[in-house]
């Protein structure tokens, strides 16, 4: 087993602390023996979520790249890392318990597919074409959200509040597109 790790930023999230800050998410995958999950760690003053996930998808693969596989390329290292593995029907999901008397929070990721619509809430904010994401009810589905680019792979980015109940919910969705030139 390697002793890798992968780190995805997502960023170009809503704006936070009175706009001192957007929103952020960094993403740990190490190497582990198994598939595991994901874990959240904690959200920064600097409005970063953190989260951390120990699977078997972060140990290095030697094959030659397929501009189709779900994998994530790092090029400093030159290693390419299979993340197929970490499709499932259903998102992965992990929960942050009481936030001072804030309820909990769930966060959902889902690798190399976008997120079903069961759970997925995505709105288009008013401000047109490369607006932030905003805030929708569950039930409504409108809009799509907007690309914003990652480390490794192209991605959407969905930062989503749920209000059918009053536990906010947030949505980061990976999702590889046909890289040129490998």
């Amino acid at each position: 087993m390697k002793d890798q790790t992968l780190y995805f930023l997502y960023e170009g999230g809503d704006a936070c602390r009175d706009g001192k800050y957007e929103r952020q998410t960094l993403l740990t995958m190490r190497c582990g023996p198994t598939l595991g999950a994901p874990v959240f760690l904690q959200e920064t003053p600097e409005c970063q979520f953190q989260f951390e996930w120990v699977t078997s998808a972060a140990c290095g693969v030697g094959f030659a790249p397929d501009p189709e596989a779900c994998v994530a390329y790092d090029a400093t290292n030159e290693i390419e890392y299979d993340l197929s593995d970490l499709r499932i029907d259903l998102p992965w999901t992990t929960t942050y318990g009481d936030r001072g008397g804030g309820g909990t929070f769930t966060y959902s990721l889902s690798v190399c597919q976008p997120l079903p619509s069961s759970v997925a809430c995505v709105a288009q904010d008013p401000g047109g074409p490369g607006a932030k994401i905003g805030a929708c009810l569950v039930q409504n589905f409108i809009g799509t959200p907007n690309k914003y680019p990652l480390h490794f792979l192209s991605i959407f980015f969905i930062r989503s509040h749920i209000f059918l109940k009053p536990t906010p919910t947030y949505f980061f969705h990976p999702y590889p597109q046909p890289r040129k030139g490998w």
